[in-house]
């Protein structure tokens, strides 16, 4: 470093403490400090002027540091104004809890008000309540089996449209059955569909292929909604709202289609399709719906255990450092713990005075060097401008002489 470009070492300590001190956001967290501790070495050994040895007198210096437009805010950059406002935003509404600090010497106690936010407390009971917990899992589930029950109504209108023979087909293989056995009796009563034109089938196709889209858009979205709610009530209603998306489909066939045609498709005798899939499942419906459960189940624990490993307990440690300053996985709160803070207070502060006045002693000695070095210094100077200034008599009669006779030489 250049002369008057580093900061001594004693004057960098004294201001780190406030600097430290200005993570803490705003004042609602000086009530959390003395709580933590953090003022306890100054109040019983007093070795902090700034922060006094009374309670009051350390809420004021707090205070001094972190109010609306204090200390913090017009020292360091605009930044640190941006930081607190965006997080303040994203820990949401304050909660206050009465405590009472009691002085670690005259034993005085002041009541006053710790603060808590709703996004920590939110996450908190998210990752450590049991109940919330399988409550949540519960209402996942519920919607997750109406994703799946719809997607098998899916898998039967696919195997219809792949299995389902066409009326081409049909036409020539009954031709002459028809024509032998004339018109049953009972199509005078329901109707029955013998086969599907190319275009009928591509139209249901393209039906199938936009719900099948529209059942992953929902399936997807629904679950980054269910998962990332915090709350009872939001959960409940966010699931119940997300399924009345999903009966879309039938509230179009129930009120958009006239009842007379509604009531000839439902007059219809019923389709046998060829099932799709392994055929040692087809002859055991009751296993394979058992496998299919316990796949359901399975999907359901995975995405839940996920979810909690890998966004419920890291939002929670860091809605919990950003508001609070605090938690194991916290930085600053284990690196300016409460021992941190004992041995700043305690050793630190005080050896800056110490060497504060070290420097002081070393300042006033060079002081006192340079004045007893300007005297004499000044005597020097002025002998030497005399003897330059003022020559000798003698001196003076030799060089008008030389002068006299340099004229004489340039007239003649």
């Amino acid at each position: 470093w250049g002369e008057g470009q580093a900061t001594r070492e004693p004057y960098f300590t004294y201001a780190a403490g406030d600097i430290i001190m200005c993570h803490y956001r705003n004042v609602d967290a000086c009530p959390n400090l003395l709580a933590r501790g953090v003022f306890d070495a100054p109040l019983r050994y007093g070795t902090a002027p700034r922060v006094g040895d009374t309670i009051d007198s350390a809420l004021a210096y707090c205070y001094k540091l972190l109010e609306e437009g204090g200390v913090c805010q017009r020292t360091l950059p605009s930044t640190y104004s941006v930081w607190t406002k965006s997080s303040k935003e994203q820990c949401r509404d304050a909660d206050y809890d009465k405590y009472v600090y009691v002085h670690p010497i005259t034993g005085k106690t002041k009541s006053m008000l710790t603060v808590d936010y709703d996004a920590v407390k939110d996450y908190t009971r998210a990752g450590q309540s049991n109940i919330f917990l399988i409550y949540k899992t519960i209402i996942v589930t519920i919607y997750l089996l109406v994703m799946l029950g719809e997607l098998r109504e899916i898998c039967f209108i696919a195997q219809w449209i792949v299995g389902y023979p066409s009326v081409e087909g049909w036409a020539l293989e009954h031709a002459q059955e028809e024509a032998e056995e004339g018109k049953n009796q009972e199509a005078e009563e329901s109707s029955v569909v013998q086969g599907v034109s190319r275009q009928h089938r591509v139209m249901v196709s393209l039906f199938v292929l936009a719900r099948f889209v529209m059942l992953i858009i929902l399936t997807w979205v629904g679950m980054l909604f269910l998962l990332k709610d915090t709350d009872y009530i939001n959960l409940l209603l966010n699931s119940l709202g997300l399924i009345v998306v999903v009966e879309i489909i039938q509230n179009v066939y129930v009120y958009l289609i006239s009842p007379e045609l509604r009531e000839a498709c439902e007059s219809m005798e019923p389709m046998e399709v060829p099932a799709l899939g392994p055929a040692c499942l087809n002859r055991r419906p009751a296993v394979r719906d058992l496998l299919l459960i316990t796949v359901f189940m399975i999907g359901v624990v995975g995405a839940m255990a996920a979810n909690h490993i890998f966004i419920v307990d890291p939002l929670t440690n860091s809605l919990e450092c950003a508001c609070l300053s605090q938690g194991e996985q916290c930085f600053e709160a284990q690196k300016y713990n409460f021992q941190f803070w004992k041995q700043y207070w305690t050793e630190d502060v005080p050896s800056v005075f110490k060497d504060l006045d070290e420097l002081k002693v070393e300042a006033e000695e060079e002081s006192s060097l340079i004045q007893a070095a300007a005297p004499s210094a000044s005597k020097t100077l002025s002998a030497a401008d005399a003897s330059v200034a003022v020559p000798s008599a003698p001196v003076k009669r030799r060089r008008r002489a030389q002068a006299h006779q340099a004229g004489d030489l340039s007239i003649a």
